[in-house]
């Protein structure tokens, strides 16, 4: 499962893996992957095994919310 979100001028892609626990940012103009961000899936700072909801506030902040735990980012 993947939720996924583009930045306001459209230059980058933002896609969160659930099943690999992946923030993958992607600059959309070069075509390459800018950074990856890997989150614990278990442990009291674990996502947990559901992506519940996941949101773009800006390009720089992310809420993501599993079924243990809520992040933002």
């Amino acid at each position: 499962m993947a939720s996924s979100a583009m930045s306001d001028e459209a230059s980058t892609y933002f896609i969160f893996n659930l099943e690999k626990r992946y923030l993958y940012t992607l600059d959309l103009k070069s075509r390459k992957l800018l950074s990856t961000l890997k989150m614990p899936s278990e442990g009291t700072d674990g996502i947990g095994d559901w992506l519940i909801d996941f949101q773009r506030l800006d390009d720089q902040n992310f809420i993501a919310q599993g079924d243990n735990a809520f992040y933002f980012f």
